[in-house]
């Protein structure tokens, strides 16, 4: 009989996240790039920080109490360990400084949940025994592709960087005198050394077998 495991999970980290935000409202401002609600792996401590982030996209005051007034607000303080569990979370952390610390062992530990349910999936994509091996290895890739593309940094970003780095990467020259967009680069080197960028006229078909990866590669180029 096989032993069952417990998922990567570490509920100090998770609790450590919480308490940090209630005794330090901006510490929401780095916590929030990096963390969703369903990275966190216990249910009570999972409620509480969707609570934090309900507050904080509304503008609200973040502390112990107002936590505890939207949980309640939302018939969940229960089901989050009631008030006695948000001051356990604050009893636990002394201080707001290694926050980011913390939401990183958190993320980290979701996205290995994360992987080893694509495992699982793949698992099962292998058993079904496709008579099509290239389209059961397109499968798996999307799921694969998707995993990474969960783990693009959620950081807030200046305008000025964004725009500095998007007209970085359209390459130079990719702007005529009226300083109209004459191609857009698809982020592929070796494809945009061939094709010299997307042009606006250009009808794009990208052909391959079912279940390869057109899609995928369609939204990593857009």
């Amino acid at each position: 009989m096989l032993e069952e495991r417990m998922p990567p999970h570490d509920e100090a980290a998770e609790e450590a996240v919480l308490g940090s935000l209630l005794i330090d409202p901006e510490a929401v401002f780095t916590v929030a790039t990096q963390l969703r609600s369903d990275d966190f792996f216990v249910p009570r401590n999972k409620l509480a920080y969707d609570a934090c982030l309900s507050l904080y996209g509304r503008t609200e005051a973040l502390n112990q109490v107002t936590v505890a007034q939207e949980l309640a607000r939302r018939g969940l303080l229960g089901d989050a360990g009631g008030a006695a569990h948000l001051a356990h979370v604050v009893s636990t952390v002394p201080t707001s400084l290694h926050a980011e610390y913390y939401s990183q062992i958190v993320s980290r530990l979701a996205l290995m949940r994360r992987l080893i349910e694509a495992g699982n999936k793949i698992e099962r994509i292998g058993y079904e025994a496709s008579p099509d091996p290239d389209a059961a290895l397109g499968q798996a890739e999307d799921l694969l592709f998707q995993l990474r593309q969960g783990r693009i940094s959620r950081d807030f970003v200046p305008m000025r960087e964004v725009l500095d780095q998007y007209f970085e990467e359209g390459g130079l020259g990719a702007h005529d005198r009226a300083g109209k967009l004459q191609h857009v680069l698809t982020g592929f080197t070796a494809l945009d050394d061939l094709l010299g960028g997307l042009q606006r006229s250009d009808l794009i078909i990208i052909g391959a077998r079912p279940s390869i990866g057109k899609t995928s590669l369609g939204l990593a180029m857009a």
